[in-house]
């Protein structure tokens, strides 16, 4: 997973998995959430800064009950994130040698 698009598949993936998401929930809505999560990341926000935009996200964007299932998401998608930047520089190296 190397472009954002994928990166922000995946981070969908993680979200409706870590999420019960009500059925009324537009997939654009979503989409949107999980393309800013992707961005802060990549900036390299900090987590708790990441943490303090899902939880609002959660309940006050997205009308879901509080818990912590935002804070497996932000882990999860921090993953993702950074293992998609490894790929990337790998495949950089890689290409670089040959």
């Amino acid at each position: 997973m190397t472009d954002d698009k994928s990166l922000n598949d995946g981070i969908l993936v993680i979200m409706r998995q870590c999420w019960d998401l009500h059925s009324h929930l537009k997939d654009g809505d979503l989409k949107k959430y999980a393309d800013g999560l992707r961005k802060r990341i990549q900036f390299g926000v900090s987590n708790d800064a990441l943490d303090s935009y899902l939880s609002d996200v959660q309940p006050n964007r997205l009308e879901i009950p509080w818990t912590r299932a935002y804070r497996e998401i932000v882990d999860q998608s921090i993953a993702l994130v950074k293992s998609s930047a490894r790929a990337k520089v790998s495949g950089l190296a890689f290409s670089s040698t040959a």
